[in-house]
């Protein structure tokens, strides 16, 4: 098969191209023109300009593809970037989804359990049909997710032959903009000092890369599927994370008020820096839930199978101590 990769220099979508490679696919990547190509050093992958506004580049890139994976796309979950993310998500994603159905290549989506709700009662495992039930505006990258997602079904009803695979928390190594490996940095430079109440499903981004070629391959036209993990309280992940890079873990648990608290000082010193600070209103909401989701039907439809969650950490640990220095310089 020939695959197109929209993101191939962010953090997934470079371990989507790297198992389509060493599936003996042929791969085309889609690179924004202030895109860093020394990501895709070495790889023998075909190369073209353009980014998710520009329609025109979009439908050369498709053109001959038989597989389209988008998976390229800002990450926040503060307010003030919501802009930007509803014009990654929601007009990238239709943008995207016109070139994919003038041409007939299925669409492989890179969605997120952000589309989801809390399992209810916290605790519980949710799935694919947990549906979203967050307060309005608090949570703008799951509210856009969402919403670009609602725009693929009409689209899917329209005849585009997509998929949408939805990970949970990724971890793993060449996390270069420190997604979930911001949690690393934070426990390294003693920024974090306590733990919230709830939890999360970890994934590896190894399987996670596997899932979505697996989607491609075998996943049921405008099907969703969850790639996950094992499911880890925050107090767990803390420690393992601590572990993985020789510190000591927080050992404050945040009760809900006061995580309130911070997540409003948080979203307020955003605010007056004008970046993302990391701790927010929605952050602070998030961790105080077990949003633990289950993989059951990526495992029964699609022959997927997770890894565990010890080694994803394990790994983005070592990677992250590895490019510390590089990083900071």
């Amino acid at each position: 098969m020939k695959a197109l990769v929209i993101g191939a220099t962010g953090f997934l979508g470079h371990h989507v191209m790297r198992r389509l490679l060493a599936d003996g696919h042929e791969v085309r990547v889609m690179l924004r023109p202030t895109s860093a190509p020394e990501r895709l050093r070495g790889a023998a992958v075909e190369r073209c300009v353009g980014d998710l506004a520009d329609v025109d580049a979009l439908a050369r890139a498709v053109r001959g593809c038989d597989w389209v994976f988008h998976a390229a796309g800002s990450i926040s979950l503060w307010t003030g970037r919501t802009a930007q993310l509803r014009a990654d998500h929601v007009d990238g994603t239709d943008h995207v989804a016109r070139a994919c159905q003038a041409t007939g290549a299925r669409l492989v989506w890179t969605g997120s359990v952000g589309a989801l709700g809390r399992p209810h009662p916290d605790g519980a495992v949710g799935d694919e049909t947990t549906p979203f039930d967050w307060p309005a505006g608090i949570h703008p990258y799951g509210e856009a997710k969402r919403d670009a997602e609602a725009s693929l079904r009409i689209a899917a009803a329209g005849g585009l032959d997509v998929v949408v695979v939805m990970p949970t928390t990724t971890f793993g190594p060449l996390d270069e903009n420190l997604s979930a490996a911001r949690m690393i940095a934070e426990i390294d430079g003693g920024l974090i000092l306590g733990y919230p109440a709830g939890g999360m499903t970890v994934a590896h981004v190894d399987a996670v890369a596997a899932g979505h070629v697996a989607a491609a391959a075998r996943g049921r036209r405008g099907a969703r599927y969850v790639l996950g993990g094992d499911h880890l309280t925050y107090r767990a992940l803390f420690a393992m994370i601590a572990e993985g890079i020789g510190r000591r873990p927080p050992r404050i648990r945040l009760p809900r008020p006061l995580m309130r608290v911070l997540g409003s000082g948080g979203g307020l010193a955003s605010s007056l820096l004008g970046r993302d600070v990391g701790l927010n209103r929605a952050s602070a909401l998030l961790g105080c839930f077990h949003l633990y989701y289950s993989s059951d039907k990526a495992i029964r439809e699609l022959g997927w199978y997770p890894l565990p969650a010890r080694d994803a950490v394990r790994e983005a640990c070592d990677w992250y101590l590895a490019t510390r220095g590089h990083r900071a310089a």
